[in-house]
């Protein structure tokens, strides 16, 4: 079950067209927003994009521990799960519709990709 924090639910549904299941969903979504608002106004953007910027290193060094050292997966989960408040401050303060253009033109690119080129090998590193 999702949880609260000051009136703020987590784990709202929302459908594939990215449109919210319910109002309780729509209500979350807002409440959501306002969160980013408020960060953005109490830091400002440059300040939450170094803050980005910080993130994608501590994200990159997170899965490098889980794949040398076998570190628990929740710690890349919850450094994906701050990186995707960053990115979401990132879409409301007007990038959205950039991010938007640019996530399907490069869905259309890999999905050529995949069309055309024939699955790769996995290099396992033994010697056979």
């Amino acid at each position: 079950m999702p949880f609260l924090i000051d009136g703020f639910k987590s784990g709202a549904h929302v459908r594939a067209s990215g449109a919210p299941d319910s109002a309780e969903d729509i209500l979350m979504l807002v409440n959501e927003n306002l969160i980013y608002d408020a960060a953005l106004a109490r830091w400002g953007h440059d300040r939450q994009m170094l803050k980005t910027i910080e993130l994608c290193g501590a994200l990159a060094g997170a899965l490098c521990r889980f794949l040398s050292q076998g570190q628990n997966m929740r710690q890349v989960c919850q450094t994906v799960a701050d990186m995707e408040i960053m990115l979401a401050q990132l879409r409301l303060n007007g990038l959205a519709a950039m991010i938007d253009d640019e996530k399907v033109r490069k869905l259309d690119a890999l999905s050529q990709r995949l069309l055309t080129q024939p699955p790769a090998t996995i290099n396992t590193g033994d010697k056979a």
